[in-house]
């Protein structure tokens, strides 16, 4: 179960797990939770909770503490690396976890750019940032066809998406200039790219077939990728991606097969029903 987060402020993440509590009754007693306090900067300062009950808090620098709180609304405030911060939160649980990050690395709003080459939409799974990965925020973003700009805070990211029959997942950073760019790859394309790191480069070289028969013949080689000729009598020239394949073809009942080196170097040719050789010529 993914947490719900409440964020109010660049410098300030607040975890919230919420949870369903029933209304006091009216002779019940207010419980106490645990608040906690991560100050990761090195300022002391000071931190008021304004509600029902009032406290103040001096909090040193690269410091963590704990307090008991009564549940309720409350208003916080406090100052810290030359800025004055407040909003609100319910006290209603002991999940409840306020962090000061460092002033130098401190989130601060920014722009994110997500380039899909996929039709559907894909849902991407952030939890960010990390500099505290068990008091990060988690969400989701919903990816579409083309450019997809969101908002978010700065800050390294871990992220996920299911693609391809596959789970992509990795760390990414999203800087503070509203620059990172990041991209969601086709199938095709990932599929390119695994076949460059086994076989090398997947530039296409000059391929020729030699139909010795009257008749076309439909060869398919199948390598580093697939490939469906249809050779008419004579000499037909493709290109293919050079590497071994496995050869098929039939011709008049009968099937043949077996496997050529399709050489970087365009010269090779397969010569139909008679032989294979990268050097014959017709």
């Amino acid at each position: 179960m993914k947490r719900k987060i409440l964020r109010t402020l660049p410098l300030l993440l607040i975890t919230l797990v919420l949870a369903w509590s029933p209304a006091l009754a009216d002779d019940e007693e207010p419980e106490e939770f645990t608040f906690r306090i991560i100050n990761r900067s090195n300022s002391y300062f000071v931190f008021k909770l304004l509600g029902d009950e009032k406290y103040t808090y001096e909090i040193l620098p690269e410091s963590s503490s704990k307090k008991k709180v009564l549940e309720g609304e409350y208003d916080y405030f406090y100052e810290v690396c030359d800025g004055d911060f407040g909003g609100d939160v319910t006290i209603e649980d002991n999940d409840i976890v306020f962090e000061i990050f460092n002033c130098l690395i401190q989130p601060v709003p920014t722009k994110f750019v997500v380039e899909s080459h996929f039709d559907e939409t894909i849902e991407i799974d952030m939890t960010g940032p990390t500099q505290v990965a068990k008091l990060s925020d988690d969400f989701s973003i919903n990816v579409q066809l083309g450019n997809n700009r969101f908002d978010i805070d700065s800050g390294y990211y871990f992220y996920s998406y299911d693609a391809c029959d596959t789970t992509f997942a990795g760390e990414i950073q999203i800087l503070k200039n509203g620059t990172t760019k990041f991209r969601l790859t086709s199938c095709e394309a990932l599929t390119r790219r695994a076949l460059r790191e086994a076989f090398g480069p997947l530039d296409p070289v000059k391929f020729r077939v030699a139909n010795r028969f009257a008749v076309d013949i439909d060869v398919t080689l199948i390598g580093p990728l697939t490939y469906y000729i249809t050779a008419g009598s004579g000499i037909s020239r493709t290109q293919v991606v050079a590497g071994t394949y496995n050869y098929i073809f039939a011709a008049f009942g009968i099937r043949y097969e077996g496997i050529i080196e399709i050489s970087p170097n365009g010269n090779t040719i397969l010569t139909i029903p008679f032989s294979v050789s990268s050097t014959e010529k017709m």
